[in-house]
């Protein structure tokens, strides 16, 4: 049987992890790069699982659902997995909602 300590720490932890939430939001990459599947791998080795990837108008358009405590995270998580799979990039808009 745990200790009451044990019990505490894994009631903490199933708590922390029930807070987080799916988000919906997409990413414009407005940049020379092209949509390959060199790209694509880089992406994926970086974290970007979640993401589906395609162009509108030349420019590479990233749709994420991704899990997190908040928007603002799941955004900012997202953006350094991207600069992780490529150094130099400008973005556009990002349009973002949750997941219900």
């Amino acid at each position: 049987m745990p200790s009451r300590s044990t019990a505490g720490s894994i009631a903490a932890r199933t708590r922390r992890k029930s807070r987080k939430k799916e988000f919906q939001f997409t990413i414009h990459l407005l940049s020379d790069v092209e949509l390959n599947r060199a790209f694509e791998d880089a992406l994926y080795e970086a974290g970007c699982d979640d993401a589906l990837v395609g162009t509108i108008d030349g420019n590479v358009v990233m749709d994420f659902t991704r899990e997190a405590t908040s928007e603002e995270k799941a955004i900012a998580s997202a953006l350094t997995d991207i600069r992780r799979a490529i150094k130099k990039i400008a973005l556009g808009h990002t349009v973002f909602g949750m997941v219900r």
